[in-house]
């Protein structure tokens, strides 16, 4: 985890402080490296036994960078859950919308609009919100441009 910022989230007109993640980006049906991505969270707020947050993601593919956001919900799982490949999985993640969920793009991206959903799962196992913490991610985006 390091902290930095993402484009603005409240219509101030500034930008608005995020936590961000550096993770890979993998083809689901054969688990090839396709890019990178920065995950960056912003507005993290508990609510009951979950959290709140809004996702701000930036894909970093050969084509360009996709810029998506959306609100987020965590919630810790309810059985003992491990990934297929054997990481212990503490908390459920997803976030859909109707409306356009891209913020921004480059290259093949630039002027894209479309939907974002995620499905994931993720330890937090080592993460109490100081820079360096790590967290585990295993999430599915499903990105569809129109």
């Amino acid at each position: 985890m390091y902290e930095s910022t993402v484009p603005d989230i409240d219509g101030d007109g500034h930008d608005d402080a995020a936590i961000c993640f550096d993770v890979e980006l993998h083809d689901a049906k054969n688990r090839r490296q396709v890019g990178t991505a920065t995950d960056c969270l912003s507005n993290v707020t508990p609510v009951g036994t979950g959290i709140a947050l809004t996702g701000t993601t930036y894909f970093h593919l050969p084509q360009g960078t996709l810029v998506t956001r959306g609100n987020t919900t965590v919630q810790p799982v309810l059985h003992n859950t491990m990934t297929p490949s054997g990481q212990t999985v503490t908390h459920i993640t997803g976030a859909s919308g109707t409306g356009n969920a891209i913020l921004w793009g480059s290259n093949r991206f630039d002027g894209a609009m479309g939907t974002v959903r995620l499905s994931g799962m993720v330890d937090m196992t080592n993460f109490a919100g100081n820079p360096g913490d790590p967290i585990a991610f295993d999430c599915l985006f499903v990105i569809d441009l129109y």
